[in-house]
């Protein structure tokens, strides 16, 4: 396994001003996987470090916070910061103002599965923003201001200074039901993590929206959940190919999630089952149709063994005449979270 990870935490603060022994904290995630796949009748493993994740973070103060985080992920992400970022809270105000890069609150993606869900493939978004949140007792509300450096297909830098995020998230019980809704406006798409390499989209930016919900029923064992979410451009944009042939699409996804968590020989168990799908998100790679069935079980507090078998259905060609295409996969996960 080609696993490395070295860190280096350099916090602008003066140590001897932290008073608490536990004003400085660490944690971390390794995830190791093997996929198997069969696909046009060929069936191939591959076994990775799915995951390695480290973060450091400090309290100074009751009302600073600061974290660095690294992470490394085989075959897909060199080392590299993930997240570097400073948090004051408005104790009078109850708001509190971040800085720095973070992962935006961009659609929820909670899931029982292995894989992250198709939204997140989607409108995943890590960038540095100055962000104001409000927090009530029961919802919240926030406001990012954030940018980002992309090129179109002439190699011209888009004029993405002032990307903006709204997000409001509430949270209430009702009959012993736990509910919690979400909804975001975003005033660039085109800044996600999966869409800000795409060069050959046009115009410089694209709206778009998402809504979740997550219900559980919070019954001590034996509890049931569900997650629905939706996101999606609000407007067409173009994309052109290497001969300058345009194409209107409106990337969206949808994710739909029951599960059910329970005891299971002494050991916390999960069993989930979820749908999902894209539509326009070809140039990404994503499936049309996702079908799921997920189960992971806590051998002890820091380990726990996952598998998880999920059916695709995805248009192979993008800009000639579309051939559906099908895969079966088999994912097992060993993870460990300390």
């Amino acid at each position: 396994l080609k696993l490395l990870i070295i860190l280096v935490s350099a916090f602008c603060l003066n140590v001897t001003d932290i008073q608490a022994a536990d004003a400085l904290s660490w944690e971390g995630t390794l995830e190791i996987e093997n996929i198997l796949t069969r696909q046009y009748s060929e069936t191939t493993s591959d076994l990775t470090v799915a995951t390695a994740a480290l973060a450091f973070s400090a309290n100074p103060t009751s009302s600073t916070h600061i974290l660095m985080s690294f992470l490394y992920e085989e075959n897909d992400t060199p080392l590299e910061v993930d997240e570097a970022f400073i948090s004051y809270f408005l104790t009078d105000w109850s708001v509190e103002i971040i800085a720095g890069q973070i992962y935006l609150p961009f659609g929820n993606y909670q899931t029982g599965s292995i894989n992250d869900p198709l939204t997140l493939e989607l409108a995943e978004t890590r960038t540095t923003t100055l962000s104001f949140w409000y927090r009530a007792e029961n919802w919240q509300l926030a406001f990012f201001n954030y940018s980002d450096e992309t090129q179109d297909v002439s190699g011209r830098d888009r004029n993405n200074d002032d990307n903006l995020l709204v997000h409001f998230e509430s949270e209430f019980d009702i009959s012993g039901n736990r509910f919690a809704v979400g909804l975001d406006w975003n005033s660039n798409l085109l800044q996600s993590d999966s869409l800000s390499g795409e060069t050959s989209i046009s115009p410089d930016s694209i709206e778009a929206a998402s809504i979740f919900i997550h219900w559980s029923n919070n019954a001590p064992v034996n509890s049931f959940f569900s997650h629905l979410e939706y996101i999606s451009a609000l407007s067409s944009t173009c994309l052109c190919d290497s001969n300058y042939h345009f194409q209107k699409i409106k990337p969206s996804s949808w994710h739909t999630e029951l599960g059910w968590s329970a005891e299971l020989l002494n050991h916390p168990f999960v069993l989930s089952t979820s749908i999902q799908g894209t539509k326009d998100s070809e140039i990404l790679e994503l499936p049309k149709k996702r079908y799921s069935l997920a189960a992971s079980m806590q051998a002890n507090a820091y380990l726990a063994l996952s598998i998880e078998f999920f059916h695709d259905q995805f248009i192979e060609e993008f800009f000639s005449e579309p051939s559906k295409s099908t895969s079966n996969s088999l994912l097992l996960q060993l993870s460990s979270e300390f």
